[in-house]
């Protein structure tokens, strides 16, 4: 695939215009709207693929391959988790090996088929499905978008090779330059969970509640905004944003300001019950 034999680095976006998303645990795989490092994968060409680019590897920024598990996402399910792992265990290296196939007529779309015959895909719907990337044989017609992945390429190898050119000749410069490099804030990680009474018990810990980053503000009314779009809701829904008292399990809503320096959230979000 020439999008992948280019490339020195990049982006795929699902069809729920996310980018596959590599999470600082250095374990978890997920969809964010965010397109900033750790959604930036570099291209490594399977040593048995050639120069035609029938397998490849992809390598997160935090230096561990996209890697297809053979661990059920939910019992009974046939999907699979897709998790970052670490090369150099012979019997995984199949599992971190992807073959990119043009899907049809529709640009610079693929999908990436495993070795064993499945898909990466970007799945949506409600939670915990919505965000999440699993790898699976879809037989539901409806779901068949998302196995397409859109390729954004980040860096050509022409252009890698360039700036290695001129890093190299820069290094013979006689007066010494400092850079700093100032992080890209990824704003903040929300995790939530959605209950229709405040007595509701949620028996799935907070680790494994769907998530996504934060970038709107740093105000309620702003994070309720956002949470209303990342749930699909209609912006007049009333909704209420609470916070999980960790020991007794009782929620309460926020009244205060979001914590400073964008810390990580959970919280428990009740809905109105539907009109009867």
């Amino acid at each position: 695939m020439e999008h992948f034999a280019k490339a020195k680095t990049v982006r795929l976006r699902s069809s729920h215009g996310k980018y596959l998303w590599a999470e600082e645990d250095m374990v978890g795989v997920s969809q964010e709207r965010d397109s900033g490092e750790m959604a930036v994968w570099e291209v490594e060409i399977a040593e048995s693929s050639g120069e035609d680019c029938g397998v490849v590897r992809l390598k997160s920024a935090l230096g561990c391959y996209l890697t297809a598990s053979d661990e059920h996402f939910l019992l009974g399910m046939t999907g699979k988790k897709v998790l970052q792992s670490a090369r150099g265990n012979q019997s995984l290296e199949s599992l971190v090996e992807w073959e990119p196939i043009a899907a049809g007529e529709v640009g610079s779309f693929v999908k990436l088929k495993t070795r064993h015959g499945n898909f990466l895909r970007g799945n949506g719907g409600i939670p915990p499905w919505r965000n999440s990337v699993t790898h699976d044989v879809p037989v539901r017609s409806a779901t068949q978008s998302w196995l397409l992945w859109e390729v954004e390429v980040v860096e050509s190898k022409t252009q890698h090779q360039q700036q290695h050119h001129r890093r190299s000749k820069s290094s013979f410069s006689a007066t010494p330059q400092l850079s700093f490099k100032i992080p890209k804030s990824e704003g903040r990680l929300i995790r939530y969970a959605v209950v229709w009474d405040k007595s509701e018990t949620i028996p799935v810990p907070c680790k494994e509640w769907p998530r996504f980053h934060f970038h709107g503000g740093n105000t309620l009314a702003d994070l309720t905004t956002a949470i209303k779009e990342e749930l699909g809701l209609d912006p007049s829904e009333e909704v209420l944003v609470c916070s999980r008292h960790d020991a007794s399990g009782k929620i309460f809503p926020l009244k205060l300001g979001l914590p400073p320096n964008n810390a990580p959230m959970s919280l428990v979000i009740v809905r109105s019950p539907p009109p009867q």
